[in-house]
Formats: C-alpha cells, sequence, structure tokens
C-alpha cells in the first residue's frame, strides 16, 4: 500500500465525519490527545503531499508553513476586535430602541409597567433564542474555556452558531437592563472564531497539531479580554490567570502580540471606539500619606470578605439552578424550567434596575460605563442614601442577572460594584477625617473607587491582574501601590474562604476538569482506584473484524473513547492504542466493502476464497454470515519521516487480503496505533499521576504490572473517587476554630506564652503577674471546661517556673 492511497482514504473518512451535525443538547466531550502520537496520524497527509511537489511550489509552501501563526493570529485579533465593536454597536442599539419605547427621563408613576414589558420581552427573547438554537451558548465562557485548555474539547462549543447565539443573546440581555457584562462572552466568541479559522485548509497544519491549536486558543482569550477592556498588558495576563493551569510560557509573547493588535485596532478606529470600563477623566493625585496605608488595608479586607461572599452566593444559586434543570428530566423539561427561571429572576431584577434608573437618571441612561465614569468623578459626593442603597441593590441585581442560563459576563458589573463600594468608602473616610480629624487623608473618594474597583474584581475573578488593568486604564501613577496593596489583600482573604468565581462555575457545570486532590490521597496507589481490565474494551493483534464489530456495539464511546492493545489475550501485554472513531471507520468501511465484494464476486474466486479461509486456522469466523469476517484486524504505526510500517502481518492474513483486494479493487483504511501510549506501574502514586494530567493533558493512563494490563485510570476515576472530598479552602479555617472556643484557646494560650517570657526577663509589671493560688483556679477552670490542652500549657509553664 502507498503511503498517498492510505492518505487519502483518510481523508474521505475524515470529510464523512466531519458532515455530521453538532449536538447542542447533549454535548460530548472529547480529549485533545496532546502528546500521544495519534496526532501523527492527522498530520501524516501534510507530510506526504509536501513530498509529492518541487521546485517553486515547496519553496512556498514552507514560507507559508513559517508565516501561517502571524498570519492566523492577526486574522483572529481582527475578528475579535470586530467582533467587540460589533457588540458594542448593536448594544446602542437596542438601547436607544428601548429608549425609544420607554424613555427613562420619562419614568413616572404611570410608566414602570411598559417599562417592565419591554425589558422582560427582551430577556425572554434573548432566553429563547439561547434556549431551542444553542443552550451551551448559555453562561459566560470562561469555565468552558478552561475547560478547553485543559485538554478536553467540545466542537459544539466552538461552533459558528455559538457564535450568533451568544453575541445576540448578550445584546438583547444588556438592552434589557441586566447587570451583566461581555469579558466572559467576548472570550469565548474570539476562541470560537478561531477554531472556525484554524478550521479553513490554509490553516490545517495548525488544527491538527494539537499542542500549537490551544496555543492559538489562549491567544484568542487574550484578543477577547483586549476586545473587552482595550488592555494590550492587562488582557493577556487576565486571559491566563483565569484560564490556564498550566500555561507554557512561550506562547506568552504571542498572546500579548494578539492583545496588542486588537488594541490598535482599536485605536485606528477611534478613542471613543475602545471599549473601555471608565473614561480617562481624572486628574493627577497628590502622594500619599502613611496614614493612607491602614485605608488601603482596610479596603482590601472589606472588599475581600464582600468577594467571599458574593462567590459563595453565585456557587449556591448556579448549584440550585443546576439540581432543578437536570440532563436527566428530558430535554423538553429542562428547557422549559430554565425559561422559568429566566423569567422569574428577571421579573426580580426589573425592580432593581428601575430603581436604579429613576435614582441615577442624569447620568446612568447610557449603561455602566456612565455609572463608572460618575463613580470615578473628581468632585465630592456626600454620604448619601441614594449610594448606601445602590451597593446591596447592585450586588443583588448581578447576582440575579449573573445565574441565568443566558450569555452574561461577569467583570463589567463587578467592576461596577467594587467602585459603587470604593467611592462609599472614601466618602465615609472623608467625612470621618473632616468631622473628626482622626488621621490626615490625602486620598480623595474618586481613587479610593479606583483602589475598590481593582480589589473586589481581583476577590471575586481571584485574578491580581485587575490592578494592571486599572492602572493601565487609569493612567494614575500614583495608583500603583495602592492597587497593588489592595488587590493582594483583597486576594488573600478571600481565597482563605472559597475558590474563584470561575472556578466555582466550573465546579457546578460538571465540567470535565481535575479537581484537587485531597492530602489524604496523595500516597493513594492507582492500582486501589482504577478500572480492572476484565471490565474494559481491548483488542489484540490477532482480533478479527467480526470481534471489533461486536466490541463496538456492547461498549458506548463515553466508556471507551481509546482501546487498548495487547500481544495476545493469553498473556496480556500491552503494546499500544487506537482511537475508537479509528477502529468504527475501518470496521465500517471494511464491511461496506465486504459487502460489495460478495455481491459481485463470481463463483471461482468465491471458492478460492473459502479455500484460504480454509488454510488459516485463525481466520475461523463470520460477520453476519459473510466469509471475510474472520480476516484480522491491520494495525499500522507511522514512523519519521512520514512512513507507515504494519505491526504484524500473519500469512494467512496476507493471503487473503491478498483476495480481498483483487476483489474490491480498492485497499482498506488501516487502523494507526499508538505504539507508546501513557502507561503507568500498579503502584504509581495518585499525585504523580495527577501531576502527568495535568501537565501533559492527558485524558486516560494504562495501569502495567511487569508489562501486562491490569487496567486504566481516566480523568472521570480520578473525579469520581475525589467527589466530596475535594479540599476546599475554607477547610483550613474550620480547622482553625473546630470547636467553639478553638481559636480562643489558641489565643489564651498564645498570651501564656509571651506572659511567661515576659516574666523570665523580669519585664512584666508587678501587679499583671499571677499568684500561684489564681494559677491553680485557673487551670482546675479550664479542667472543667474541658480546655485539657490550655491547662496542661499552663501546668508545663507553672512547674517550669517553681
Amino acid at each position: 500500500m502507498s503511503p498517498m492511497s492510505f492518505t487519502s482514504g483518510l481523508l474521505d473518512s475524515r470529510r464523512c465525519k466531519r458532515l455530521e451535525s453538532y449536538d447542542f443538547f447533549q454535548p460530548e466531550w472529547v480529549n485533545l490527545d496532546l502528546f500521544q502520537s495519534h496526532s501523527a496520524l492527522a498530520q501524516q497527509d501534510l507530510y506526504v503531499l509536501e513530498g509529492e511537489h518541487e521546485g517553486a511550489y515547496l519553496a512556498f509552501r514552507r514560507l507559508w508553513r513559517m508565516m501561517q501563526t502571524p498570519v492566523l493570529l492577526c486574522v483572529v485579533a481582527c475578528l475579535a476586535a470586530c467582533a467587540g465593536y460589533l457588540l458594542d454597536w448593536a448594544t446602542r442599539m437596542f438601547i436607544v430602541f428601548r429608549e425609544t419605547l420607554v424613555p427613562s427621563n420619562q419614568l413616572d408613576e404611570a410608566r414602570p409597567l411598559a417599562y417592565a414589558c419591554v425589558c422582560f420581552s427582551f430577556v425572554m427573547a434573548s432566553a429563547m433564542l439561547t434556549q431551542f438554537l444553542c443552550p451551551l451558548a448559555a453562561g459566560g465562557g470562561v469555565p468552558e474555556m478552561k475547560t478547553v485548555l485543559s485538554g478536553s474539547i467540545n466542537p459544539a462549543l466552538l461552533s459558528p452558531l455559538l457564535v450568533v447565539v451568544k453575541l445576540s443573546g448578550l445584546v438583547l440581555a444588556v438592552a434589557a437592563g441586566l447587570s451583566v457584562g461581555k469579558e466572559g462572552p467576548l472570550i469565548h466568541v474570539s476562541c470560537a472564531l478561531a477554531e472556525l479559522v484554524m478550521a479553513m485548509p490554509a490553516f490545517r497544519y495548525i488544527r491538527v497539531n494539537a499542542p500549537h491549536r490551544l496555543e492559538i486558543l489562549t491567544c484568542a482569550c487574550a484578543a477577547g479580554v483586549a476586545a473587552s477592556f482595550g488592555s494590550a498588558f492587562g488582557a493577556t495576563l487576565f486571559s491566563v490567570e483565569i484560564t490556564s493551569t498550566c500555561y507554557i510560557v512561550s506562547g506568552l509573547a504571542r498572546a500579548f502580540a494578539t492583545a496588542t493588535v486588537v488594541a490598535l485596532i482599536y485605536w485606528c478606529w477611534g478613542t471613543e471606539v475602545i471599549s473601555g470600563l471608565f473614561s480617562d477623566n481624572v486628574s493627577q493625585g497628590m502622594p500619599f500619606a502613611p496614614t493612607d496605608l491602614l485605608l488601603w488595608a482596610l479596603l482590601g479586607v472589606l472588599c475581600g470578605l464582600v468577594g467571599w461572599a458574593f462567590v459563595s452566593a453565585i456557587s449556591g444559586v448556579s448549584q440550585w439552578r443546576n439540581r432543578i434543570t437536570r440532563s436527566a428530566l428530558g430535554p423538553k423539561v429542562q428547557r422549559g424550567r430554565r425559561l422559568m427561571i429566566c423569567a422569574l429572576f428577571t421579573t426580580l431584577v426589573i425592580p432593581l434596575s428601575y430603581w436604579e434608573l429613576r435614582y441615577f437618571e442624569r447620568w446612568s441612561t447610557t449603561g455602566q460605563k456612565a455609572l463608572v465614569d460618575h463613580l470615578f468623578a473628581p468632585r465630592v459626593l456626600g454620604v448619601s442614601y441614594e449610594l448606601a442603597l445602590f451597593v446591596p441593590i447592585k450586588a443583588l441585581a448581578i447576582l440575579l442577572s449573573v445565574t441565568q442560563p443566558l450569555p452574561v459576563g461577569l467583570f463589567a458589573p463587578v467592576f461596577l460594584l467594587g467602585a459603587a463600594f470604593g467611592r462609599l468608602f472614601g466618602e465615609v473616610a472623608r467625612y470621618a477625617n473632616l468631622s473628626m480629624g482622626l488621621m490626615h487623608l490625602t486620598f480623595q473618594p474618586w481613587e479610593f473607587a479606583v483602589i475598590g474597583a481593582a480589589a473586589l474584581s481581583g476577590s471575586i475573578t481571584r485574578a491580581v491582574s485587575t490592578a494592571i488593568i486599572v492602572f493601565e486604564m487609569s493612567g494614575e501613577n500614583c495608583l500603583r501601590l495602592p492597587l497593588g496593596l489592595a488587590v493582594l489583600i483583597a486576594h488573600t482573604i478571600a481565597s482563605r474562604f472559597t475558590k474563584g468565581a470561575y472556578d466555582s462555575l466550573v465546579d457546578t457545570n460538571s465540567a470535565p476538569y481535575l479537581p484537587t486532590l485531597p492530602p489524604q490521597a496523595y500516597l493513594v496507589e492507582v492500582e486501589s482506584i482504577m478500572v480492572p481490565a476484565a471490565n474494559l474494551p481491548f483488542l489484540s493483534l490477532s482480533t478479527t473484524y467480526s470481534a471489533a464489530s461486536r466490541l463496538l456495539r456492547q461498549h458506548t464511546p463515553t466508556t471507551c473513547a481509546v482501546i487498548p492493545v495487547v500481544q495476545t489475550v493469553t498473556d496480556m501485554v500491552l503494546v499500544g492504542a487506537v482511537l475508537r472513531r479509528d477502529l468504527e471507520l475501518a470496521v465500517a468501511d471494511y464491511e461496506e466493502r465486504v459487502a460489495v465484494a460478495e455481491k459481485d464476486a463470481s463463483p471461482d474466486e468465491t471458492a478460492r476464497l473459502a479455500e484460504a479461509v480454509k488454510v488459516n486456522e485463525s481466520l475461523q469466523g463470520s460477520l453476519d454470515g459473510s466469509l471475510f469476517g474472520g480476516a484480522h484486524l491491520r494495525f499500522v504505526v507511522v514512523k519519521g519521516g512520514g512512513k507507515v510500517a504494519p505491526v504484524v502481518d500473519t500469512r494467512g492474513t496476507a493471503y487473503c487480503m491478498q483476495h480481498m483486494l483483487r476483489l474490491t479493487s480498492i485497499d482498506t483504511i488501516p487502523i494507526v496505533m499508538d505504539p507508546s501510549p501513557l502507561q503507568v506501574a500498579h503502584s504509581t502514586e495518585l499525585r504523580k499521576l495527577d501531576y502527568m494530567f495535568r501537565m501533559l493533558k492527558l485524558d486516560i493512563a494504562f495501569v502495567c504490572r511487569a508489562g501486562k494490563l491490569v487496567g486504566w485510570v481516566t480523568r472521570g476515576t480520578i473525579r469520581r473517587f475525589v467527589g466530596a472530598r475535594e479540599p476546599q479552602p475554607i477547610d483550613e479555617c474550620i480547622a482553625l476554630c473546630e470547636s467553639p472556643t478553638g481559636l480562643v484557646d489558641r489565643m489564651r494560650c498564645l498570651a501564656h506564652k509571651v506572659n511567661a517570657a515576659y516574666m523570665q526577663w523580669d519585664l512584666m509589671p508587678s501587679w499583671m503577674l499571677s499568684t500561684q493560688e489564681n494559677r491553680a483556679a485557673e487551670i482546675t477552670w479550664h479542667v472543667q471546661n474541658g480546655h485539657a490542652n490550655l491547662a496542661r500549657t499552663l501546668r508545663d509553664e507553672q512547674a517550669q517556673n517553681c
């Protein structure tokens, strides 16, 4: 068989697979198989075709091979910028349309019902568009991209229909007055556009190279963030923080280049097109005083606590939503309940949005950007009840908006909430400074609004790059230290209690994402959690097409996406692995050609074939009554330079295949085998396997004992083993306060140790020293109240003093 004929059959099979439609209602995650040799199968046609040409054409191909990555990044950046501009333009048009129907400056007692009807219609249109056309378009998109960049991809998540539905649904949601952002949907849309561009024939070499493909998707994430903020530096770092677990540093320059191209395109269009969160209309602040450090730290602590509470609320509401809309109810019931949730939450959000327009109609009629501009205004607003009410009302509106099954974003509304919280904090601090003169305050309230916006955004998203984004967009050099300090404190405090918002949504959405191993599972051996080989499908080098067909019918694609190949059924020595889809193509192609051969074969040819089957006893059996059913599967491996070599070639099989080829006149599709799948020893520690899965972005590992296959471990196996035992950040805080007086006991113990140290150096005032009678009574009291550890410490100190 020539390499060219092998490649032609392979490409024909791929064209057939691409004709299948995406399943948007029952999504299926597929592992990208980054560092196993299955990718060589996809690259085979490129190597063969390249060797068929010489001269100028070959030089052009090599030049294009060298330039196609920069060209692809520029194309992705242009498409992301166009998507961001189109989103802003369509949002403005729909807001103008809403203002035409119900002018916000004329909202009096007679117009609330009309305003509610218009907003409710927009939200329900977005909900029906999402649920009936592409349910995967619901949500922000960042949790899905985290899963994709970890190595598991769902083709329906990156389809053209999702791009249209995502943008349309987001425009309707924003125009309806929901407190949602656009950074998550734009990240998702940018990745989908990058995937569509890579599907073009000119960029197919990048698409079939799985590691390079993920690197381009990472750059697309940076382009989506840049299209949201107009910030190149911050967008690059923000995309890395929120979407990557293990990042290849060599791709950082490409991501930054993509984000820079997006920012450059916006600059060429005009600065008014840049989708910044607020206008650069503030003046240079005065140098800060040392007393301001306490206020920055206090604001960071408060933002961290608010971020923890907000993430916990989002996670709880999302879990409740997923529980009542679980897929086991059926698509019709699931879709109906999602629409009911949208209707219920929108009914609750509309009064909050109406109140916001009523009390802030002087400067909030043009959207969230005007609200942020007002909060960052240098003028003094004062401590007003409107500003104090705005913070909790906006927080509730954001919670009810971002948890709806719609295309929504999280960063922009959270940034607005942080700006309002920081502004309120700054006005209170200014009032206290003027009325009581407790400290010398040099920072103005609008500067606290900037710091609060960055700190709260960082505590919710767990991205310290929010400080860079805010600093880059504000241009205030004096805010470098306050931003960094407040964001760091808020990030640290919030991380002590819960995960970030995007990580929490990954958990609640049940995406195939590796959980964090608990410390108790570090030394667990792989053999104790693996799926035994007796319960798994496997092939041998002597497996026939009839046995392979039965195996495919007995096991679903979700249970055996990768099938191991052993030498023989008796020794179970692992020699490789094949993809299920390759086996399906080979079996289907073989059955079709056998049916044609049986129909068109002459009696003499049939007699010779029957005689050939009798020669080799290993070729007994039939495939649905066919004489060809006993033929062995044909495994090949891809060597260096694109050469194809057979794995086994028995004489009986070759003799039978010779007659088959004479009857069919066309070669069958071979099955490319990976001769070196990831295999670990049965005694491998689970923490080592978890590290390999994360770094290599793998989905399956075969467990062997002395070279013999005994089982396998997948991501699903690890997720089921960890289950509810996944460690949470708050566990350490609970352990610290495991009893009502646990923390108090530790503090009292520390105080007594300090007391003993002072007594040792005769530094303790005489009136603070306890007498022997008082110390004995204190020890007795602690023993009676169950404080055994503290009582033992006091008794030891008493013995040392004596």
